[in-house]
């Protein structure tokens, strides 16, 4: 056992410039070996797998990457981005490793030629996502040697599932592919499969068994999914802009922002950059050309400054160690989903915050969206119930859904400044908005309340009595946009109301 450790140990060292392998690393590599061990020349009717659940940063990579530089027989990667492919790609260039690319991007002579160096032995590993392995199963199909009694020697060694969490979450909701590598393992016949994923409650850890091994019986592996150098935060908004561009200019750089869709990836680019005077400001989503991500990937991967706006696109397996804080402008619609993407900070080690926008108007909008989708509106209901929460450690509330174990919290914006003492804190403005319709019922209309709290310069007949208002200028601090959009999120929350005199719109509580 002891030879064995200090061979891969060495391996890790001389190859990846890493010195030691962690306990659990040389548990997962070990049971790949002995799976493949075991199976050789046998009857492989049944799956002999491991699902790995280990934090971002915990080394999942090299748990598949090592072992396939010893394996005789070729490696299978099945990644479900295009961004984390290349990533991949870039880490075994680096450590000098011979890998193919099987993907939609690449020609079809080159599809082929991909193919046949794992066939012939050149490569080590083959990178691709489900679409494009499914489209050359019949070449696995050719591969076995079946023997005069049945039995068989697979021609892949090692089939892994890197992301496992996206096939229920997506597989089963808009990317129909995912759900085929049940098809795909049973004509490929792997020695071993091997699901890795960062993160996953009960429910979602038995679909990702039912998805891929069924009621084959497995090894699984979990990890503390606590990250003790990140600090979880949660600020309660009434305006997300004002709010981006409050903590994009007064957070730690690299700096990471994530949105929910394409359209607000670039509008929220453009709207830093504008604000914040700064050129050092990018987005990145699936729908940009190639050489447009690359060049992206690349700025920011060397960049000690930037700041990027991205989709979930960028949020799996892109290996940048140094960002040190990690903004959602938008409720992620699950807490898997938020952990994997607070991941990506502090993979360093160093100190990052994750920081969570909430703006509580949207509740309704995603509830109503996700009413009729049990699974998902139980997990949508739970990412809520975080980012609601104001009286329990942060770290505590999140961990709560993946282990029953209760972390010491090592920082959260509620234990270190102790804001259980105030279980419903306000978002900033709202009471400075509501009060000054509470004492003007049915007196104002929306752009006399901005012109109020804004406290507006300009001179019209109504300067005098806006001045006299002790609510002038108490919001002198924010646009006139942002009041606008704040006076809108507390009508949709109920908190203030609009109604119909003499042929305006006026507000009251």
């Amino acid at each position: 056992m002891e030879e064995e450790k200090d061979y891969f140990n060495n391996l890790a060292n001389n190859i990846f410039g890493i010195k030691y392998l962690y306990p659990y690393q040389r548990l997962v590599i070990s049971n790949i070996l002995s799976s493949i061990s075991a199976s050789d020349g046998k009857n492989n009717d049944s799956i002999s797998g491991q699902i790995v659940i280990l934090p971002t940063g915990y080394g999942k990579s090299l748990c598949y990457m090592l072992p396939a530089v010893v394996l005789e027989k070729p490696t299978i990667v099945l990644s479900p981005l295009l961004s984390l492919i290349k990533d991949q790609a870039r880490r075994l260039e680096n450590a000098g490793i011979s890998f193919q690319v099987l993907a939609g991007f690449l020609g079809k002579e080159e599809k082929l030629e991909s193919i046949n160096n794992i066939k012939k032995g050149k490569s080590k590993i083959l990178l691709t996502n489900p679409e494009s392995l499914s489209a050359f199963l019949d070449f696995f199909k050719a591969q076995k040697n079946v023997t005069a009694d049945g039995s068989y020697i697979s021609y892949i060694g090692h089939l892994v599932i890197d992301e496992a969490h996206t096939i229920p979450e997506w597989g089963e909701t808009f990317r129909a592919a995912l759900l085929k590598i049940k098809d795909i393992i049973n004509t490929i016949k792997p020695d071993c499969v091997t699901a890795f994923t960062a993160t996953a409650t009960p429910l979602i850890l038995k679909k990702i068994q039912n998805h891929i091994f069924g009621d084959n019986q497995i090894n699984l592996i979990t990890g503390n999914p606590d990250r003790a150098n990140l600090f979880y935060k949660v600020i309660h908004t009434l305006s997300i802009d004002r709010e981006t561009y409050s903590v994009a200019k007064n957070s730690k750089k690299p700096l990471l922002i994530f949105c929910n869709s394409r359209t607000d990836t670039e509008m929220t680019a453009r709207f830093l950059r504008r604000v914040l005077e700064s050129e050092d400001i990018f987005f990145y989503h699936a729908g940009l050309e190639k050489e447009e991500k690359n060049n992206i990937e690349k700025w920011f991967f060397s960049s000690k400054t930037g700041i990027l706006v991205a989709t979930c696109a960028y949020g799996m397996g892109i290996d940048k160690p140094d960002i040190r804080t990690v903004i959602h402008r938008n409720t992620p619609q699950s807490v898997e989903a938020y952990l994997q993407e607070a991941g990506r900070g502090g993979r360093d080690g160093d100190i990052s915050e994750a920081i969570l926008l909430f703006d509580a108007a949207g509740k309704k909008q995603k509830n109503n969206f996700y009413r009729e989708k049990d699974d998902n509106f139980s997990r949508m209901v739970q990412m809520l119930d975080y980012a609601e929460n104001n009286s329990v450690c942060r770290r505590q509330k999140l961990l709560s859904y993946f282990t029953d174990e209760t972390p010491v919290c090592s920082g959260c914006d509620i234990c270190s400044k102790s804001l259980a003492k105030d279980p419903k804190p306000q978002p900033h403005g709202s009471a400075e908005i509501i009060n000054l319709i509470k004492h003007n019922n049915r007196k104002l209309k929306k752009k006399e309340v901005i012109d109020i709290l804004v406290g507006t310069k300009e001179e019209h007949e109504n300067s005098f009595w806006y001045r006299m208002s002790n609510s002038y200028g108490l919001l002198s601090d924010w646009q006139s946009n942002y009041i606008e959009e704040a006076v809108d999120k507390l009508e949709t929350e109920g908190k203030i109301k609009k109604g119909k005199y003499i042929w305006k719109d006026i507000y009251y509580v």
